[in-house]
């Protein structure tokens, strides 16, 4: 099994650059999935950002894919968390257009997107 590499940033301040990226990862996902909740519950009209299968739209997503280290690139919980990211993506945008399509969404498929 091949060897993840690890987390090593060239200089501290490499360091912090990217706890700041995670950081704003996750303040800017949770605005997304805020924003998800209100949209459901409150049978919001849904925008074409929120159903735009571009990852890109999301901040996280640009950096993950523009601005990351190789390095850092080439970890496997990096790769993971990529892969987690856009699956909750995917998930979110097809409990919306199911939505639009005044189509209900069951526990089954709410409870996915949430784990």
């Amino acid at each position: 099994m091949p060897q993840s590499s690890p987390l090593v940033a060239a200089t501290p301040q490499e360091a912090l650059r990217i706890l700041q990226h995670l950081d704003a990862g996750i303040v800017s996902v949770n605005c997304w999935l805020k924003t998800l909740h209100g949209k459901l519950i409150c049978d919001d009209a849904s925008n074409s950002v929120d159903l735009a299968d571009d990852p890109r739209n999301c901040n996280f997503s640009r950096w993950f894919h523009d601005d990351a280290t190789p390095e850092l690139r080439q970890n496997r919980m990096f790769q993971k968390t990529g892969k987690l990211h856009k699956a909750m993506h995917d998930s979110g945008h097809s409990l919306l257009q199911k939505k639009t399509r005044h189509l209900p969404v069951t526990v089954e498929e709410y409870n996915t997107f949430m784990d």
